[in-house]
């Protein structure tokens, strides 16, 4: 199982490093009426888990793709630059998360699940607050709303589980 989760993470980190560009939230989207829709898309699977002897530990539906997407909040400033940005924050006021991997200075990934190096979000209205330190020492700061829509998709057929040789070694003494 651990090494389920390792893959999983460093998975989740090539994921998120070459993803390239996200949905851009739009300028006007400053109030609740004018929120941008964000649509988080989840994938569900039916999943059969096998231990080191070959028996099914588990038969049921389990999430295969986690519901997060990319996002970019732009500065309003019509010169900016990727290279004009010297620091860059990000909040969700209706979550209270503060933490996402920031890339480019603008491009951040929301998750609906709760997690590290992305951006916490729930269904319905999220204002993120931001800010943005520019090489020339002015700032920016703001409110974007989005209204974030989660589907969910189930997949066809079965993915099965199998623990390596590696992990069905018994342990020397």
């Amino acid at each position: 199982m651990k090494s389920v989760l390792t893959i999983s993470a460093l998975l989740l980190c090539a994921w998120n490093l070459t993803a390239c560009s996200g949905q851009v939230i739009s300028e006007d989207a400053t109030t609740p009426e004018k929120a941008s829709t964000v649509v988080i898309e989840k994938h569900d699977q039916r999943v059969k888990r096998y231990n080191c002897d070959g028996n099914l530990i588990s038969d049921k539906i389990e999430e295969v793709k986690p519901p997060r997407v990319m996002i970019e909040i732009h500065p309003k400033r019509s010169d900016w630059s990727y290279e004009t940005i010297s620091y860059s924050q990000f909040k969700n006021v209706k979550t209270g998360d503060d933490f996402a991997t920031i890339y480019d200075g603008v491009k951040f990934v929301i998750d609906y699940n709760p997690g590290y190096y992305n951006l916490h979000v729930n269904k319905g209205l999220n204002e993120i607050k931001y800010r943005f330190d520019f090489t020339d020492g002015e700032t920016e700061s703001g409110s974007r709303f989005i209204d974030v829509h989660l589907q969910t998709e189930r997949l066809d057929g079965i993915y099965e589980v199998r623990p390596s040789e590696e992990e069905c070694k018994e342990p020397e003494a």
